[in-house]
């Protein structure tokens, strides 16, 4: 698996006012119900954690990793990415339960025009405050909303958190430039991942 990234750590997307959207964001883009297409992760807070340095964090996250400022855009009816300068990313802070505030999250729809597509909840209750990150499919994964979830938690606890060498810009560029011999390999080794799976998938 690893000869076919070849080259991929070693792109470089040129900056310009947008970039072809990657198949994933394509399958996606506007054709899926408003709030269908919503990711989520829970993290579970100390009883000391700080709102205020969280969202910080966050947005010091937003000024290196190009997710938090990317939005789609249908340009001469193709999906493409635009990145923002700047956002700044939504952040609550509500006392409430936390199904009840997961399930209104989860349902809310994001403008995909509008970055960043994620919005983040600080949720006070009595088994201690914790953090809702929601965003969209087209940018993001329980595990890259993991991954933001640690790196902020770096950044509150004062360690040095190093710039994204890489960005989904990048991997939406060499996806699309792959040679089809290459693609080829990259279906075959997953058809071969998958083969215990059952049928209806």
């Amino acid at each position: 698996m690893s000869a076919l990234l070849e080259g991929f750590d070693a792109l470089q997307t040129a900056q310009s006012a947008s970039f072809p959207a990657s198949s994933h964001q394509q399958r996606l883009g506007f054709l899926a119900e408003p709030g269908s297409d919503n990711v989520s992760l829970l993290v579970r807070l100390g009883r000391k954690a700080d709102p205020t340095a969280l969202a910080a964090a966050l947005n010091a996250e937003a000024e290196t990793h190009e997710a938090l400022r990317t939005s789609l855009h249908l340009d001469e009816d193709q999906l493409v990415q635009r990145i923002a300068s700047e956002v700044t990313v939504p952040f609550a802070v509500v006392d409430g339960e936390v199904v009840d505030v997961l399930e209104q999250e989860l349902a809310r729809p994001f403008d995909l025009a509008t970055a960043p597509l994620l919005r983040t909840t600080f949720i006070l209750g009595g088994t201690g405050p914790m953090l809702l990150l929601a965003g969209h499919a087209a940018m993001f994964d329980r595990s890259s909303l993991r991954r933001l979830s640690e790196r902020m938690a770096a950044r509150v606890g004062g360690q040095a958190v190093e710039a994204p060498e890489l960005h989904y810009v990048d991997y939406s560029e060499w996806q699309r430039t792959m040679p089809e011999s290459e693609l080829q390999k990259l279906v075959t080794y997953w058809q071969y991942q998958l083969r215990d799976l059952p049928s209806i998938l």
